[in-house]
């Protein structure tokens, strides 16, 4: 009965785990922007048809736009928004925040947000703020500092963002 949301989706994987564990009367939110990831994610609801799970053909981050994302076919699910990554190629990629996801769906509640974007963190979480300031669920996220400073971030940024949103958590308890 939870709702699990997974941010750069890939292949699907943890989308069939965090369904089998939030069951039939849960809720599966995936986002890959990357075509032909995204068709497994699709292909995981079709063959589900019990569970909740919706997939979303597009990126998130700070601001709402068209971007252009680095894919490298080379490697296993290579792909970001992040300038600095190198790659082979690049496509145009749909953005939304996780902000207007929520406002647009009625999504009342993440009990769990997994955020796997190869070094556009600081945007996705961004993208959240007015969620943030209302609720702070856990969060598992990877981490690419190295892609950080072209974004004109660092991972001293990203500690200092997310204490601020624990420290306004524990003031509204």
């Amino acid at each position: 009965g939870q709702v699990f949301v997974d941010v750069g989706a890939s292949l699907g994987y943890l989308a069939a785990v965090a369904a089998s564990l939030v069951g039939v009367t849960g809720q599966v939110h995936c986002f890959e922007p990357v075509p032909q990831y995204f068709q497994n994610i699709v292909r995981l609801a079709e063959l589900n048809p019990d569970y909740v799970i919706s997939a979303h053909e597009k990126a998130l981050g700070e601001e709402p736009g068209t971007f252009m994302m680095n894919v490298d076919t080379d490697i296993y699910c290579g792909s970001t928004l992040a300038a600095a990554a190198p790659s082979q190629s690049s496509i145009q990629v749909s953005v939304t925040t996780l902000d207007d996801y929520v406002q647009s769906t009625g999504l009342a509640r993440m009990d769990l947000l997994h955020i796997e974007v190869e070094g556009f963190e600081m945007p996705v979480l961004k993208g959240a703020q007015r969620y943030f300031e209302r609720h702070r669920p856990p969060i598992i996220c990877a981490i690419y500092p190295a892609y950080y400073p072209v974004q004109g971030y660092s991972l001293a940024d990203l500690k200092a963002y997310m204490e601020i949103g624990r420290a306004s958590c524990r003031e509204r308890v």
